[in-house]
């Protein structure tokens, strides 16, 4: 499991078994612009439960797949904002989203 993040901060990833919540398997912290790949090693296991920044995002990834950590604040090249910031609000006062989406890794 690869996964991307275009966040604008380190990002602390647990990875557990799907079907035992709390078992977590692996902890690791991926930079921004870096890639992180967890390797469970052989197991019958196929998907996992990801959970980024302590539960700030969940989502079952799966063996081999890979993923991109996003948020409200993230460009995603070729998308338009729903609601563009205002110019005067201070970021740091909004909270933010973090989302996990499915995608190639960048070569």
């Amino acid at each position: 499991v690869a996964v991307y993040n275009s966040l604008s901060s380190a990002a602390h990833l647990q990875f557990a078994d799907a079907n035992m919540l709390g078992d977590h398997i692996e902890y690791a912290s991926v930079e921004p612009g870096t890639h992180y790949t967890f390797d469970p090693g052989e197991t019958s296991k196929f998907d996992f439960l990801l959970v980024v920044e302590h539960g700030k995002a969940r989502k079952n990834v799966v063996r081999g797949g890979s993923y991109r950590l996003a948020s409200s604040e993230t460009e995603v090249p070729g998308s338009v904002p729903e609601n563009p910031p205002d110019q005067n609000d201070e970021a740091e006062d909004k909270p933010y989203k973090i989302e996990v989406e499915v995608m190639e890794l960048p070569e």
